[in-house]
C-alpha cells in the first residue's frame, strides 16, 4: 500500500462568545409547621372526694381518690360508692349550667343540689362547684357542700381535673417543657373558702418526672413531684410533704398539665399551660466575617465563681415509738406505736395550736405551714419531734449538739406543767470540712417517776447547699456524670420495745450522680450482725430536684442536697418506710412493725 500523507489542517480559532447566566432567586420557603395531634376523643380523669362521715359518729371519714368515673358534659360521677365501701350509691354531681357566676382569673361558680339515697332514707345535698376551663381541652374544679342527716350537717368535698387526654402515643420523650398556671387550696370542712394562687412545673419526659410548685398566700408553699406513666402522672404523700398528687396531660401535643392533690387536711387543684420554648437558632446563618468563629468548635464549660449557701439548709426525720402503758396519776395513756410521718425540711412548721392538728391515719399530724427555720448552726438543732406526736411534744425539742458523743438533757413541752418530763439524749454526727454536717440525735423522753415515756431517733443531714450555678456546670462535665465516696451510719432497736443496741453504726457509702438525667443511685455497706438488715446494705435512689435530692424506692425513704462549692459533698439521711396497711410515715405497732432502721450518709466527689 503506498505511503499517503495526510495533509495538514489547521483548525481556525473560535471564540466563544461571553455570556451570562442570568440571576437567579431562589424563593423563599418556608418549613410548614406541624399538624397538630388530636387529643383523645372521650374525657377522662381523676378525682377525690371526702365525706366528712366523723361528723356524724362514725370513727373515720368516706375518702378516695379514683380515675374510674364517668363524666358528662356538664357534670361527673362522684364515687360515693367507692369512699364508703357500698354504704353510699354513686352520686350525680352537676358541676356547671347556664347563668353560672364568674369569678377572677376565668374561674367560674355553679351552685346546685341533689339527694343522696341510703339505707337511713334520702340524703339532701346542697353544693357549690367552682371551676375553671383551659381552651376546652381541660377542667379544673372544687365540690363542697353539706349533706343533712337528721340534726347533722356532713361536709362533702371533692375535686376533680377532667378533659380530653393527650394520646399516650403523643405524650414527648425528650426534653422537658415549662407550665404555668393557676392553682386552688381548700381546708376540708363546711364554710371553708376556696384560695386561689398560681402553679409552676416542669415535665422532664426523659426522666419520667413532673414537678412544681404552687403559691399560695396565706397557704404558703406547696412542692409537688410525681412519676410520669403514659400521660398521667402520680405522686405520694410521703415524697411530697404529706400532699398526694394525681394528674395527666390534656390537648393534642401535651399542651395542659393538670391535676389534684389532697393532704393534710386540704385539697387542691392545678392546671397549667405548656410555655412555648424559644426559636431555635438557624444554623445556617452566616458566620460574621469580622468574627470569623467556627461553628462546629465546640465551647468550653465554664466554672462560674460562685460560693456556696451562705446560709444553713438540710433535712431531718424524727422517729418517736412507745409501749402501751396507763399512767393514771399524769392522766397519760400510751399506745404500742412507732412512726415519723415525715422527712421535714428546713421550712417546715406548724402554728403550735392543737386545733389546727387533722387527722391523717387515724393520728393527729400538724399542718405544714413551711414558715420555718430549722437549721440555723452546726452547734444546735431543733428536732421536730412535735409533727410527729404534737399531742405529747407540743414544742420542738431544742438541743445542743456540743461534741460529736456528747450528752444532754431538756425539759419537752408536754402540756404537764411540772410534771412535763425529760429528753435524755446523745448527739453523733460528723462534719465535712466547714460544708456539711449530717448526724444522729437520739435517747429516751423520761419521767422520772414513771419511767421511760417514748423513744427518739432523728437523723439530719445540713449544710451549705451547692448554688445553682454550680449544678448547671456540673451537667456540662463529663456528660454530667460525677462519683461520690464516704462514709454512712446505720442504727436500729429504734422502737422502745426493742432489745438490743440503740446506737449508730459506722459504714461506707458510694454514689453515682447524673446531673443531667437528674438521678442519684447509691448503696451503703455495713458490718455487723442487724436484726433488720442481714445483709448489711442499703440501696439509695432519689430523684435530683436543682441542688437537693428525693426518693422513696425500695422501701426506703431519703432526702439530702449537695452542699460546698462544684458540690464537692453529698450527704443526707435515710429511713425504713415500712408501714401498716393504709397507712404512710412508717407507721407501726410493735417492734418489728413500721420504721425499724434509720441512718445518714456523706460523702466526696471524686
Amino acid at each position: 500500500t503506498p505511503d499517503t500523507e495526510t495533509p495538514d489542517t489547521e483548525t481556525p480559532d473560535t471564540e466563544t462568545p461571553d455570556t451570562e447566566t442570568p440571576d437567579t432567586e431562589t424563593p423563599d420557603t418556608e418549613t410548614p409547621e406541624p399538624t397538630p395531634n388530636e387529643p383523645e376523643v372521650n374525657d377522662s380523669g381523676v378525682q377525690s372526694i371526702n365525706v366528712g362521715t366523723t361528723a356524724a359518729g362514725l370513727p373515720s371519714d368516706f375518702a378516695v381518690t379514683t380515675r374510674d368515673f364517668e363524666i358528662g358534659e356538664d357534670s361527673v360521677i362522684a364515687r360515693a360508692d367507692i369512699a364508703s365501701n357500698n354504704l353510699l350509691p354513686e352520686v350525680n354531681v352537676t358541676i356547671s349550667g347556664e347563668g353560672d357566676t364568674a369569678l377572677d382569673d376565668g374561674y367560674m361558680s355553679h351552685d346546685d343540689n341533689t339527694s343522696i339515697p341510703t339505707a337511713l332514707g334520702e340524703l339532701p345535698l346542697e353544693y357549690t362547684s367552682v371551676y375553671k376551663d383551659y381552651d376546652g381541652m381541660m377542667r379544673t374544679g372544687h365540690i363542697d357542700g353539706a349533706a343533712s342527716l337528721q340534726d347533722k350537717s356532713i361536709p362533702v368535698d371533692g375535686v376533680a381535673v377532667i378533659g380530653n387526654a393527650t394520646e399516650a402515643a403523643n405524650v414527648p420523650t425528650e426534653g422537658t417543657a415549662k407550665y404555668t398556671g393557676d392553682a386552688t387550696h381548700r381546708k376540708l370542712g363546711i364554710g371553708n373558702d376556696i384560695e386561689f394562687g398560681t402553679s409552676e412545673f416542669t415535665a422532664d419526659f426523659v426522666g419520667k418526672k413532673v414537678e412544681g410548685n404552687l403559691s399560695f398566700a396565706n397557704a404558703g408553699g406547696i412542692s409537688l413531684t410525681a412519676d410520669i406513666e403514659g400521660n398521667q402522672f402520680s405522686g405520694t404523700a410521703d415524697a411530697n410533704g404529706g400532699y398526694a398528687t394525681e394528674g395527666g396531660f390534656y390537648g393534642g401535643d401535651a399542651d395542659y398539665l393538670g391535676g389534684i392533690y389532697e393532704g393534710n387536711g386540704a385539697q387542691g387543684t392545678y392546671g397549667a399551660e405548656k410555655i412555648d420554648a424559644p426559636a431555635p437558632v438557624d444554623p445556617t446563618d452566616p458566620v460574621d466575617p469580622t468574627d470569623p468563629v467556627d461553628p462546629t468548635e465546640p465551647t468550653e464549660p465554664v466554672n462560674p465563681p460562685v460560693p456556696a449557701d451562705s446560709a444553713i439548709t438540710g433535712f431531718q426525720s424524727t422517729a418517736l415509738s412507745s409501749v402501751a402503758k396507763n399512767i393514771a396519776i399524769a392522766n397519760v395513756v400510751l399506745d404500742d406505736a412507732i412512726g415519723y410521718v415525715a422527712i421535714r425540711d428546713d421550712k417546715s412548721n406548724w402554728s403550735g395550736n392543737q386545733a389546727d392538728l387533722v387527722n391523717k391515719d387515724g393520728a393527729l399530724v400538724p399542718l405544714d405551714t413551711q414558715d420555718g427555720d430549722n437549721f440555723t448552726s452546726f452547734d444546735n438543732l431543733s428536732v421536730r419531734a412535735d409533727m410527729v406526736k404534737p399531742e405529747s411534744v407540743q414544742e420542738p425539742l431544742k438541743v445542743s449538739l456540743g461534741e460529736s458523743g456528747s450528752t444532754g438533757s431538756i425539759t419537752v413541752e408536754a402540756g404537764k406543767d411540772s410534771l412535763n418530763p425529760n429528753f435524755n439524749y446523745k448527739s453523733v454526727y460528723e462534719s465535712f470540712d466547714t460544708q456539711m454536717q449530717v448526724g444522729h440525735v437520739y435517747g429516751v423522753i423520761n419521767s422520772g417517776f414513771v419511767g421511760d415515756l417514748s423513744r427518739v431517733a432523728n437523723v439530719y443531714a445540713q449544710g451549705h447547699l451547692t448554688d445553682q450555678a454550680d449544678i448547671d456546670y456540673l451537667k456540662q462535665v463529663n456528660d454530667g456524670k460525677a462519683s461520690y465516696t464516704g462514709n454512712a451510719t446505720y442504727i436500729e432497736n429504734i422502737h422502745l420495745g426493742n432489745t438490743g443496741a440503740f446506737e449508730p453504726v459506722n459504714g461506707s457509702s458510694s454514689f453515682d450522680v447524673d446531673f443531667v438525667n437528674n438521678s442519684v443511685k447509691g448503696e451503703l455497706t455495713f458490718n455487723g450482725d442487724f436484726k433488720y438488715n442481714p445483709s448489711g446494705k442499703i440501696g439509695i435512689e432519689a430523684t435530683i430536684d436543682g441542688n437537693t435530692f428525693a426518693g422513696n424506692a425500695n422501701g426506703i425513704d431519703t432526702a439530702g442536697g449537695f452542699y460546698g462549692e462544684d458540690a464537692k459533698f453529698l450527704g443526707g439521711i435515710y429511713q425504713d418506710a415500712s408501714a401498716m396497711e393504709g397507712a404512710s410515715g412508717g407507721k407501726g405497732t410493735t417492734p418489728g412493725t413500721g420504721t425499724k432502721f434509720q441512718g445518714t450518709f456523706g460523702a466526696e466527689k471524686q
